[in-house]
């Protein structure tokens, strides 16, 4: 079936970066990189309700009469693309993919905030490489440690220290990029990560993982 959702103009993210007020009340579909979407109008939460990947809508809350997102902002560099609705099949096409995203979504974010602190980085891991799924390797673009523990609910100590198990298991490198790293991803999706992954061992930054 052809589609009656029509792109428009792209719009590029650094990390860390955010729409404005403004541009959250538009309908973006998300071209490149990961994006965390805020609903809080208090305007008070940093934690993501959920994350967006390529492919991925943000702003069908709109045509629904909802609120759109308080927070709309870059995880890992990002690009969005406008999306324009400018018919009523159009609108309820961009509703149909937002309610299935919005399932997909849900299960992702309670998978990256449950289990130990080693489960969740490596979701948040397999997630970053998506894009190369069925590889032995990725290369993935890592988000700040911040970032990560709000994502994550963890503490940064925790995350850095799963980071240094997961290096010294060969699971992650270091990339020559500032913030990119490896990952194996066959041998980490078998993986079972044991107790005591997030202690006793060095707190590495992830922008710079130690060489081999």
């Amino acid at each position: 079936m052809t589609s009656s959702i029509h792109p428009a103009a792209s719009r590029p993210l650094r990390a860390g970066h955010e729409l404005d007020a403004a541009e959250t009340t538009r309908l973006w579909r998300v071209r490149r990189g990961v994006i965390g979407v805020v609903h809080d109008a208090a305007g008070i939460e940093e934690r993501p309700q959920f994350l967006a990947l390529p492919g991925d809508l943000i702003g069908a809350d709109a045509l629904a009469g909802l609120a759109t997102p308080s927070r709309v902002f870059a995880v890992t560099a990002a690009e969005l693309e406008a999306v324009v609705c400018p018919d009523a099949p159009s609108r309820h096409e961009v509703l149909s993919l937002a309610y299935a995203q919005s399932r997909r979504q849900g299960r992702e974010i309670v998978r990256l905030r449950t289990g130990s602190v080693a489960d969740r980085v490596k979701q948040m891991l397999l997630l970053l490489g998506d894009d190369d799924a069925g590889a032995e390797e990725s290369d993935v673009e890592l988000p700040s440690l911040r970032r990560l523990a709000d994502i994550l609910d963890a503490s940064p100590e925790a995350i850095c220290r799963v980071i240094g198990r997961m290096r010294q298991l060969d699971l992650l490198g270091a990339r020559e990029q500032h913030r990119r790293a490896r990952v194996s991803t066959r041998a980490l999706t078998e993986l079972v990560p044991r107790p005591g992954m997030s202690s006793s061992l060095p707190c590495y930054r992830l922008d710079r993982l130690p060489a081999p």
